[in-house]
């Protein structure tokens, strides 16, 4: 009796396990003979070649990483029989202000202008009902990256900072961010800081943090030149540099 090359898919929280064989499982050093080339398991061994995926102790399974999956081409999705491309735009928002201690980043999607509910997420697997599809990069690594961010235990200024800095750096153009304050926030955060010396109560050279950008502006001369914006109004910048 032959034996079954369909690959088995399972979505877990860490990575996709993958079989070939159902129940009778192939081991994956056999992969290749008994699939008889096919594009799947071509694209599954390149994975585990790069290092992106590991052969599991039993020798029966792939476990391959999320981000390696989030990387796919929409012809290799399918390929090895994954769920489509998550066609959704992709929402960030937040609550509060960075320099509030409940200050909160949330993610979401929207279909056709309307926000989608019901979303479930396992690694880059988002499952919205009866439909199933894969989160591609850049939009997983950010998902990611706001969970861990309002997973995270230390809640100090400088450590929202760099984290939010770490999430607005992955922002692209086309994501759609509808909190004035996270606008204004993603330019200041992900550019560059100043220190400006002034002489402090006891008449000490002491410094104050600046946050802000680096931006390229036109001389009269016509040559560009790299100067320093500030980035919050001069409220803000003072709350800021108290906290330091």
């Amino acid at each position: 009796m032959s034996q079954s090359t369909d690959l088995v898919l399972d979505p877990t929280p860490d990575c996709l396990h993958v079989q070939l064989g159902g129940d009778s499982p192939i081991p994956v050093s056999e992969w290749t003979s008994h699939a008889g080339g096919s594009l799947g398991t071509g694209v599954l061994m390149r994975l585990r070649d790069d290092g992106d995926a590991v052969e599991h102790e039993d020798g029966n399974s792939l476990l391959v990483a999320w981000d390696s999956i989030a990387r796919l081409q929409s012809s290799e999705l399918r390929c090895i029989g994954l769920p489509d491309a998550a066609p959704f735009a992709f929402e960030v928002s937040t609550k509060g202000s960075i320099l509030d201690d409940d200050f909160a980043v949330y993610y979401g999607f929207l279909e056709k202008g309307r926000r989608v509910l019901g979303v479930r997420r396992e690694g880059a697997w988002l499952n919205v009902g009866s439909r199933d599809y894969i989160l591609l990069e850049p939009l997983h690594a950010i998902a990611v990256a706001i969970d861990q961010f309002n997973q995270a235990e230390d809640h100090d200024l400088e450590s929202r900072m760099l984290r939010w800095g770490q999430i607005a750096e992955m922002l692209p153009g086309e994501a759609v961010v509808n909190d004035d304050n996270l606008r204004s926030l993603r330019i200041v955060v992900a550019s560059s800081l100043r220190l400006s010396p002034f002489a402090n109560d006891n008449d000490e050279l002491d410094f104050d943090p600046v946050v802000g950008r680096r931006a390229t502006r036109v001389t009269d001369t016509g040559e560009d030149e790299q100067v320093f914006e500030s980035g919050l109004p001069d409220a803000r910048q003072a709350d800021f540099a108290r906290r330091f």
